[in-house]
């Protein structure tokens, strides 16, 4: 199958003209290699890559980097870490003195868990 060099249509070898834009087909011996074309040499030295790629393709992705307790823009440093870690037990605490059974075990839980969340391993790099 040949490709129609006006429209680029997928064209029949047996084609003399294309089927979608109705123009006229070369002859075989009148196609180059598209490579051969852009860089404007025979097409046997066509074979050879004419440029290099770009340093950021060819580079390595950057190791990505995970903490608890380093500071980074999406996550807080150890001292904030543990601040919100003794409100929040000291809210738990409160809770379940003065505020009964019921309402100390949901903030117990509430604890529990944004203890976790601020304890979470995030990524730094």
């Amino acid at each position: 199958m040949r490709r129609c060099p006006e429209c680029d249509a997928g064209v029949a070898d047996s084609a003399e003209w294309c089927g979608q834009c109705t123009s006229q087909m070369p002859a075989e011996h009148e196609h180059r290699s598209l490579v051969a074309e852009l860089n404007g040499v025979p097409q046997r030295a066509a074979i050879l890559p004419r440029w290099s790629a770009p340093a950021h393709v060819v580079r390595p992705a950057p190791v990505k980097e995970f903490s608890r307790t380093k500071r980074s823009e999406l996550s807080l440093g150890p001292i904030a870490k543990v601040v919100i870690t003794f409100l929040v037990l000291a809210l738990a605490w409160w809770g379940l003195r003065f505020g009964g059974l019921g309402s100390g075990l949901i903030l117990l839980g509430f604890a529990l868990y944004v203890i976790r969340e601020t304890w979470k391993r995030t990524r730094i790099r």
